[in-house]
């Protein structure tokens, strides 16, 4: 057969460096704790290098019926950051100089990231019926606890298209493809999980260092994350095209922060402490119901849901660091057997689910038409069944005491057990008009006007999150505080709503 092999290398180095200033008077309402003024001077320096070799190797075999691409390579990634941040406060009134506040504190932090891995795979296609990829990658990193110490990670996947089999005759189906795949990737965690630092301290005005509250694991390892995901993409009636998936992702060796009890000296420890399953299906159909020379009609729908799963917890169950308010006010927590996007609060002093943030199911409609060949319409609605939200916004509101519904009907003072997790967690689901747009093209006949300058115009007006059909009681059931990002989503103080945008649209060809 016909070899062709190549060789590539490629790298890059990126430098980031920003400084901060930060200053308060005396003056402000922050400074009421005598602090008499704040200066904050910060400068931060990030470097990166990256470099990665690659022989790929080429080959036309069985009479150019099998086409194989082979590969093998090594990557390399160094991260290096400088943190500098100096700060001063008692300051002469006015002053806006470092050295002009007699507490004066610097913080200086430096890390450096390497990480190594070499990798090889094959792909193969013959004669585009059957298409497979084997592969197979090991990486070592200074993130865990034994820097020098590889890491494997599969990966193989298989497709095959029945339609272009000899045996297919073309009927309901015109296309027909079975698709499945299995992988696997390794995630190391944020630096110094694998080492217990120090902090400096100053007794008697001679420095030192003290151990810090953040306990370090030295045997750490990556998290894994393997995924098996089957499938089939198929082409119906000429008008229908459907993707099927069906996906279970498993994350072995979970990293998770958990509060350690005070008696080890520490306040919390990164270590690999779960395995978590996460399960789910998407459908896609694209439909075009009409097509002639007057009106066309393309619809989309796409439709998922996802289930999670903490399958296995080496350490009794305990409320995520950081992701919430406490129980008091809910916060997810991690305990076995139950899904990792809990909402639990403190009912009768035990931890109990009041609710959970993951959707029954999310589905998108979109659609498009083109009327007489001038007019263009789409719109797109997005809907969430179930799933919760924390409605902490609704609680600050009624901190005051203001508010009318403060008390339940039944008289039950607001410092009494209403005020528990339970009545601000809200269902959050909702139907949404995401996208909205129409556009108008002028008829050539009106064109003459501009003579021939002008080979065509159109005006559009479009539209982002017109409008939203929800019970859920603060305004956009679709915010949160953290982003929406991990065990961050569902929980609500006072964030930006989604904006609503509206655009005037012209467009003109010469």
């Amino acid at each position: 057969g016909d070899d062709s092999v190549k060789l590539i290398f490629n790298g890059g180095a990126d430098f980031l460096a920003n400084e901060t200033f930060v200053y308060v008077p005396e003056t402000h309402q922050a400074q009421r704790g005598n602090q008499n003024g704040f200066i904050g001077v910060g400068k931060n320096n990030f470097t990166n290098f990256n470099y990665q070799g690659i022989a790929v190797w080429n080959r036309n075999a069985m009479g150019g019926d099998l086409a194989l691409t082979s590969q093998a390579g090594i990557s390399y990634l160094e991260q290096q950051a400088d943190l500098i941040f100096n700060q001063s406060t008692q300051l002469i009134p006015g002053q806006t100089n470092l050295s002009q506040g007699s507490a004066q504190a610097i913080t200086q932090t430096t890390s450096t990231v390497k990480e190594f891995g070499y990798f090889a795979q094959v792909e193969g296609n013959y004669q585009d019926q059957l298409i497979g990829t084997v592969g197979y990658r090991f990486d070592k990193s200074t993130l865990n606890g034994d820097p020098n110490k590889f890491y494997g990670f599969p990966k193989a996947s298989l497709a095959v298209n029945l339609h272009n089999f000899d045996f297919w005759s073309d009927g309901v189906f015109q296309r027909l493809k079975l698709r499945a795949a299995y992988g696997e990737t390794g995630s190391s965690g944020a630096f110094g999980n694998a080492f217990t630092g120090l902090n400096q301290v100053s007794v008697g005005g001679i420095g030192g260092s003290s151990i810090s509250a953040l306990k370090g694991d030295p045997d750490i390892e990556p998290e894994t994350s393997s995924e098996f995901e089957v499938g089939f993409d198929a082409g119906l009636f000429n008008k229908v095209n459907l993707e099927v998936s069906y996906y279970n992702r498993v994350v072995s060796d979970l990293l998770l922060s958990r509060v350690l009890p005070t008696s080890t000296g520490f306040g919390s420890e990164t270590t690999n402490l779960a395995d978590l399953k996460n399960e789910g299906v998407e459908v896609g159909i694209t439909v075009n119901p009409v097509q002639n020379e007057n009106f066309f009609w393309s619809s989309n729908i796409n439709w998922w849901f996802n289930r999670s799963e903490v399958t296995r917890l080496d350490v009794p169950a305990f409320p995520q660091p950081g992701a919430g308010f406490g129980l008091g006010l809910g916060t997810f927590y991690i305990e076995e057997g139950k899904p990792v996007t809990q909402l639990a609060g403190n009912v009768d002093g035990v931890p109990t689910q009041i609710g959970n943030v993951e959707p029954d199911f999310q589905m998108g409609f979109n659609n498009n038409f083109t009327i007489a060949k001038q007019f263009d319409v789409s719109f797109l609605l997005q809907w969430k069944k179930g799933g919760d939200n924390l409605n902490l916004s609704r609680l600050l509101t009624d901190l005051g005491g203001t508010t009318p519904d403060l008390d339940t009907p039944e008289g039950i003072a607001r410092n009494a057990s209403p005020i528990a997790a339970v009545r601000f967690v809200e269902p959050a689901g909702y139907l949404r008009l995401r996208e909205a747009a129409i556009y108008y093209r002028l008829p050539v006949s009106a064109l003459s006007f501009f003579g021939d300058s002008v080979t065509g115009i159109k005006l559009g007006l479009s539209g982002r999150n017109i409008f939203t059909i929800t019970d859920y009681s603060s305004y956009d059931p679709e915010t949160s505080t953290n982003g929406g990002a991990g065990l961050s989503s569902g929980i609500e103080v006072t964030p930006f709503p989604s904006t609503k945008q509206f655009y005037f649209h012209l467009n003109v060809n010469f």
